[in-house]
């Protein structure tokens, strides 16, 4: 909603108003890390001890893994599609869970 012109019309402010606007920082690594080890360790709960102990080591390097990725592959005009979230992240589990 920017400013009348340019294809734009001004938005009436009772509209405006109706709305609210939030603004949630995004998890440092040591939540990720505990969210998502959390969620795996409880699917590995009933399977052996190797694979318990293997499901830490594989969500630390999941993690360090997606950090790389949004690191190095950083959207560009060309390439507008490399956006990597969170929702990235959870496909992964997803997956791993099934």
């Amino acid at each position: 909603m920017g400013p009348p012109g340019g294809a734009r019309n001004s938005v009436d402010p009772r509209f405006i108003s109706l709305f609210s606007v939030f603004e949630i920082q995004f998890p440092s690594p040591e939540n990720l890390r505990t969210i998502f080890d959390t969620i795996l360790g409880c699917h590995v709960l009933a399977l052996q001890d190797d694979i318990r102990t293997a499901s830490t080591q594989l969500t630390d390097v999941t993690l360090a893994l997606h950090a790389f990725v949004i690191d190095r592959l950083p959207p560009t005009p060309s390439r507008f599609h490399y956006i990597f979230n969170l929702r990235d992240l959870s496909r992964v589990y997803e997956g791993l869970l099934r």
